[in-house]
């Protein structure tokens, strides 16, 4: 983006946005199956301020649509936010014995592991 508009009736300062996923990207389906296969999209409200929670998922998304590196990374990360999830639910219900019971809504969020950075890795960031 380096152009901008102004729009008079845009009291929330916000744009949509869709963006999909690649299907020319040699990760498309692997990608896919690590989002569990739901739309190969994802549609965002992006606003002025990137402090807000939206547009860190929004430029999450577009790291994770941009990634061309190893897909183990992709993987191994995946597999740590269920960990942190998983760890993350037991210490707000220490009482509850039902593991399944899992929230990956932020599986696909970039983050450092012990297994590496993925913006380093991927080139972004």
């Amino acid at each position: 983006m380096n152009y901008g508009f102004i729009n008079l009736d845009n009291d929330a300062n916000e744009v949509p946005i869709s963006v999909y996923l690649k299907k020319e990207d040699p990760l498309f389906e692997i990608k896919l199956k690590l989002i569990n296969e739901q739309k190969p999209f994802m549609k965002f409200r992006v606003v002025d301020t990137l402090g807000e929670k939206i547009m860190y998922e929004f430029i999450s998304w577009l790291r994770y649509v941009e990634f061309d590196g190893d897909a183990a990374l992709l993987y191994l990360a995946k597999n740590d936010a269920i960990g942190e999830a998983q760890k993350k639910r037991q210490n707000q219900n220490p009482d509850s014995d039902d593991s399944d019971d899992v929230d990956f809504s932020d599986c696909s969020r970039p983050r450092t592991s012990s297994h590496g950075d993925l913006r380093t890795k991927s080139g972004f960031g």
